[in-house]
């Protein structure tokens, strides 16, 4: 699994680390913004998604496609 991610704000590299009760999350130091997963359904769609950008998959949005779609689900 990759232990680097993306900074859903500024898209700087962040580490992802795992709290008391092993659950992801990760703080940028760059901008200060946290993200904390603390369902199941949550943690298990984004190990899904770690592993769909280690497969070399991007994700991209166009005027035809649905932004509300999850191509990792």
């Amino acid at each position: 699994m990759a232990d680097k991610f993306r900074c859903i704000l500024c898209l700087g590299e962040v580490e992802i680390r795992r709290d008391i009760k092993n659950r992801p999350f990760f703080q940028c130091s760059d901008c200060g913004v946290q993200f904390f997963i603390r369902k199941e359904l949550g943690e298990e769609r984004f190990m899904k998604l770690l592993k769909y950008f280690e497969e070399g998959k991007t994700i991209s949005f166009s005027k035809t496609s649905n932004p509300f779609e999850c191509p990792w689900r």
